[in-house]
């Protein structure tokens, strides 16, 4: 007991970095999981993100037209990292979804006593999804199911998640709108207290706001979308909302740049990214600076769509 005592000692120091960068609760579920919600301040409830939307607003994924398959991964702070893998599969009625998210906390010395550490340890934390949705209509319904999993050094525990969100189009697509209760589930036992999850609930927009060309040697197709989300916080230590908005321009539907920033108590009140688009393959990329010395924060990912 004395030995996990130090190990839970040893982590919580740490990681208080990453505790306070983010809200409490596993941390991959906490934060975007792939590179264009990072790069939009998680304000992506009304957005499409293909196969990743299980993880944000399951519905968004009725609205594949062909099967994709998403990659990612971010450059956290220290020496963590996240990753995501997700694939979506369109039938006559549902799109089925699955995924996997994992975040690593690698080399945290281990000690017992002072001086020399006896060695290092990671800290893992997994979440492994699966996502059912189906419009109707200009509405789209969806549920996604979780078996989660943390491990740290000796110590690991296991619980479960559930994801529900709803969808709409208005004004011939060019405005939807999301909704999404996110991370409601319990873990196992971890030592002597349960792992909170960040249940959230969000309500978000997206909007075409204007278009445009810019002349040249040939004239470039702009378009400006404005996208928000409302986040409501479900956990007893921190329920007061936040918003997040931000802005996306796209070059005739090839290169689109985004800048988001969030509000509320947070570590990184801004975001960037970028995202380019070769026929079926798309490259996105997030930077995320973090304020008062914690870092930055690269993001890469990719989504591909294919003939089943």
């Amino acid at each position: 007991m004395v030995r996990r005592i130090t190990l839970l000692a040893l982590f919580s120091i740490c990681t208080t970095a990453l505790v306070q960068a983010q809200s409490g609760g596993l941390q991959l579920l906490s934060i975007g999981p792939e590179s264009v919600s990072l790069s939009l301040s998680e304000s992506v409830t009304a957005v499409h993100i293909g196969p990743a939307s299980i993880f944000t607003n399951p519905a968004q994924t009725a609205t594949d037209q062909e099967a994709a398959v998403s990659l990612s991964h971010t450059f956290w702070l220290a020496n963590s990292g996240n990753s995501h893998a997700a694939v979506s599969i369109p039938s006559a009625r549902y799109t089925w979804s699955f995924g996997a998210l994992s975040s690593t906390v690698s080399d945290i010395e281990a000690r017992q006593t002072p001086g020399a550490p006896a060695g290092t340890f990671d800290v893992n934390y997994y979440a492994f999804a699966g996502g059912l949705s189906r419009s109707f209509g200009n509405i789209s319904a969806g549920v996604t199911a979780m078996y989660l999993y943390e491990q740290l050094f000796q110590l690991s525990a296991s619980g479960y998640g559930f994801n529900a969100g709803l969808s709409g189009t208005l004004m011939d697509d060019r405005i939807r709108i999301g909704a999404s209760v996110l991370n409601m589930g319990r873990m196992e036992v971890l030592a002597e207290s349960r792992t909170p999850l960040p249940t959230v609930g969000k309500a978000g927009l997206w909007a075409d706001v204007a278009q445009f060309s810019v002349s040249g040697s040939a004239d470039v197709p702009v378009l400006i979308s404005l996208v928000s989300d409302l986040h409501i916080p479900f956990n007893e230590q921190d329920n007061s909302m936040w918003l997040s908005g931000g802005l996306q321009a796209t070059f005739s539907n090839i290169v689109a740049l985004r800048a988001a920033f969030r509000t509320g108590e947070t570590k990184r009140p801004f975001s960037t990214g970028i995202g380019i688009t070769f026929e079926k393959l798309v490259f996105s990329y997030a930077f995320v600076p973090f304020e008062t010395g914690f870092g930055l924060t690269h993001s890469v990912g990719m989504r591909y769509f294919f003939d089943l």
